[in-house]
């Protein structure tokens, strides 16, 4: 009656905003009363970005189950962290592989940074055995088709590849894109994109622990 004589408009422009690329180290440091913790994280692509695959078996071998590189050094060997993970996050804008572990004991989060770099550094310089690869392809591709069995996880992922890739058909390409990834591809993502100057680290501190070490020292 009042509004029907208007005629409608067109939709408003999508407004997509990317974060300029990233060309140093940057740190911070957030207090909260909570267990000591460190998070590394590092800008990857989108969604559609072909180095995906490769980055999700990174992420896998670094620190997925007990036999993980980072879990057997830093979780059981050194103890320096009560756990461990690593996961990148792309979406349909520009995401990031997020590693986490939260300290244990006495133990800093200057020490798990470290801890975890040298990893890291090690699969650059060195690469991967065939071993590993063989087994993160097979549990992730395990892992994959489980959560398609409920229909929970099959309309979650139906969802989140028609929302965030634009084609729902990804549901079915997931597990040939991991099944392709060579140990070569994990070599190189690993040099491209875990590199310092895309690289943000934040260290979470209990304030009172801080003061409690102060006094005692």
């Amino acid at each position: 009656k009042y509004f029907g004589s208007i005629p409608s408009q067109p939709d408003p422009p999508m407004v997509t905003i990317v974060e300029p690329p990233q060309t140093e180290l940057r740190k911070a440091t957030v207090e909260f009363d909570s267990n000591p913790a460190m998070m590394m994280a590092w800008h990857m692509g989108d969604i559609h970005d072909p180095d995906n695959a490769a980055l999700s078996v990174l992420g896998n071998i670094l620190t997925d189950g007990r036999t993980s590189r980072m879990y057997k050094t830093i979780v059981e060997q050194k103890q320096l962290a009560s756990s461990v993970w690593c996961s990148p996050d792309p979406g349909k804008y520009p995401g990031l592989i997020v590693l986490s572990g939260t300290t244990q004991g006495e133990h800093t989060n200057e020490e798990l940074e470290t801890a975890a770099l040298d990893i890291i550094h090690d699969l650059q310089r060195n690469g991967i055995t065939t071993a590993e690869l063989e087994r993160v392809k097979k549990q992730s591709r395990m892992d994959y088709l489980q959560g398609l069995r409920s229909n929970a996880g099959l309309s979650f992922q139906l969802g989140f590849y028609a929302t965030t890739a634009g084609d729902w058909r990804m549901v079915e390409k997931a597990p040939d894109l991991i099944k392709a990834v060579t140990a070569d591809d994990v070599q190189r993502v690993a040099n491209k994109y875990l590199v310092d100057t895309n690289r943000t680290v934040v260290y979470l501190i209990n304030p009172s622990e801080q003061a409690n070490a102060g006094e005692v020292k």
